[in-house]
């Protein structure tokens, strides 16, 4: 039987490898990297489950049709939270005015553009007092990354991504970096992460990296460097996005999210950042029409990118994971980037150091974040989730205090079928899942024996 334990504290677990808090493998660490959107839907979803409680997914991100309500959003992620073993990014772009994932259609309230702040009524009060209620709503629905704010000067008030979107603060890097300065502490204050973007600067573009190659070589000056440089300097902050943007002076090869030039000669070694580097997404035509999606991975990993961002989990046809149509995209990319390491094109101490600044940010940020009221107040068996399920199906329970803890699935003729933990367990909530690849369709009945006594369920396997 192949099943897997994910719990935030050390357990005793009887016929199997202990999952540690923080994860030891090469896949592992690679997981905690990527950070990925779904589609609604049962298939979607189950994959997203798997990709968390089996392959340690790092991260993520809600698009607004994913968001149909404030409860249904913090009992989404409360949920997602639950199964993780180390902390997941929970992320959404959260800018104010045309780009608010959170908005008057799903429970929340318009909002301001950074243009309106910035230039119409050019107050950094009003920013801070809009960024303020923002992340507010974080709190409330347990959201943790905010991917703002843009410090993109808006050098040509037309470009198709940011002047014409209205989403940069101003055409004055002074005016650029005192906003978002605001914008950052709001969120700091209610422990949500923040992500300048989009590096080295997108406000000059006479093109959308949504849409297709963008080429800033003659229209990019230093001034846009100026924002990045003052934040840096005052407090490094917790993420920069890089955008997909080619400028032939800083590297005649590669844009931007793919370059160790300018990651590395200019983020790291000029600029003085040690923080996160997350890629915008993925998937942009920008990369995808220039290079093949191993491509791009491969050299984003080498350039300097600590998380790989993707507005989907699954491989489709119309976004490919190299060969692959279907499937989970976590778990190509995970196999992908072991495959590299073991090949040498990428080093081991790369991912390394990836995974020690997520670990880093996460335990900085969010650890002081732990409610009083998370600790279990009594022995509780969850149901399974999925259910029905095929063939894998994780089963979560509660334990109030450190203690004896059993978990076995019967058939309905009372014969045992698989034992899932049988050992001791620290306080804290618990999960394994069980794979029933072997067994056949049918109602099983699984149980927690504890010192508390025995509860029983019943689940559904459908085939």
């Amino acid at each position: 039987m192949k099943f897997y334990l994910r719990s935030f504290l050390l357990v005793l677990l009887l016929g199997t490898s202990i999952q540690p808090l923080f994860a030891q493998t090469l896949a592992d660490k690679v997981g905690q990297m990527i950070m990925v959107g779904y589609i609604n839907g049962e298939a979607a979803m189950d994959t997203l489950i798997t990709d968390i409680t089996e392959r340690n997914l790092g991260g993520v991100i809600h698009f607004g049709y994913n968001i149909t309500g404030r409860q249904q959003i913090a009992d989404r992620n409360a949920d997602l939270q639950s199964m993780a073993n180390i902390k997941l990014f929970l992320a959404t772009d959260q800018e104010g005015g045309r780009v608010a994932r959170l908005n008057a259609n799903n429970g929340f309230k318009t909002t301001s553009t950074a243009a309106f702040t910035g230039m119409v009524l050019n107050s950094v009060e009003s920013t801070r007092n809009q960024a303020e209620e923002m992340a507010g709503w974080f709190d409330e629905i347990g959201m943790n990354v905010n991917l703002g704010p843009v410090v993109d000067v808006n050098v040509n008030s037309s470009s198709p991504a940011i002047g014409a979107l209205q989403r940069s603060y101003s055409a004055d890097p002074l005016k650029v970096a005192a906003h978002a300065r605001a914008f950052i502490n709001a969120f700091s204050e209610k422990n949500v992460a923040t992500a300048l973007k989009h590096f080295p600067g997108h406000g000059s573009a006479m093109a959308d990296s949504h849409f297709g190659f963008t080429d800033i070589t003659n229209t990019w000056t230093e001034m846009e460097l100026v924002p990045y440089s003052i934040l840096i300097q005052e407090e490094q902050p917790d993420m920069i996005m890089t955008g997909h943007l080619f400028n032939e002076n800083l590297d005649p090869d590669y844009p931007a999210s793919i370059s160790y030039n300018t990651l590395h000669s200019l983020l790291f070694d000029s600029l003085g950042y040690t923080g996160i580097v997350i890629s915008d997404e993925m998937f942009m035509r920008a990369l995808r029409d220039n290079f093949t999606f191993d491509e791009a991975i491969v050299l984003a990993i080498n350039a300097g990118t600590d998380i790989l961002l993707f507005n989907n989990n699954q491989c489709t046809v119309n976004a490919p994971c190299g060969d692959e149509t279907s499937g989970s995209l976590v778990r190509y990319v995970i196999n992908l980037v072991e495959q590299k390491v073991e090949d040498g094109e990428i080093q081991l101490e790369r991912i390394d150091a990836s995974y020690q600044k997520v670990l880093d940010l996460k335990e900085t940020k969010f650890t002081t974040h732990i409610r009083s009221n998370d600790l279990p107040v009594s022995t509780v068996l969850h149901q399974n989730y999925p259910n029905p399920f095929n063939p894998t199906t994780t089963i979560q329970f509660d334990m109030p205090e450190s203690g004896y803890a059993k978990i076995v699935v019967y058939d309905l003729m009372g014969r045992v079928i698989r034992q899932l933990a049988d050992g001791n367990f620290n306080v804290g909530t618990h999960r394994v899942t069980l794979d029933a690849s072997n067994m056949a369709s049918g109602v099983y009945i699984y149980t927690l024996r504890t010192e508390a006594g025995l509860q029983t369920r019943n689940m559904t396997l459908i085939k």
